[in-house]
This record gives structure tokens, sequence and C-alpha cells, in this order.
């Protein structure tokens, strides 16, 4: 009986690892393109900012 469990548990469980696999990198790809967007506009912040465009009065 246990040898017959035994390769089912294991199925099961590469099965269920193989499931949430591809959901953790979408969540993850999300994070980045967010993170990565706010750098971009943070540099563009920076860039119209009078002080980097030497424009101070």
């Amino acid at each position: 009986m246990v040898a017959l469990m035994v390769p089912i548990v294991l199925a099961l469980f590469a099965a269920g690892t193989l499931m949430v696999m591809p959901h953790r990198q979408n969540s993850a790809n999300e994070r980045h393109e967010q993170q990565a967007l706010e750098r971009v506009a943070r540099l563009v912040e920076s860039y119209e900012t009078p002080q980097a465009l030497n424009w101070s009065t």
C-alpha cells in the first residue's frame, strides 16, 4: 500500500509545484516592471527640475 502511495504523493507534489511557479514568475515580472517604471519616472523628474537644467534664477 505504501509503495503505491509514494509515487502518487510525489506526482501530486510535483504538479502542485509546477502550478505555482508560473504565478510566482508573473508576480515577480509585474513587480520588476513597476520598479523599473518608478526608476524611470524619478530620472525624468530629476532632469525636469530647474536645478538639473541649470535654470536657477
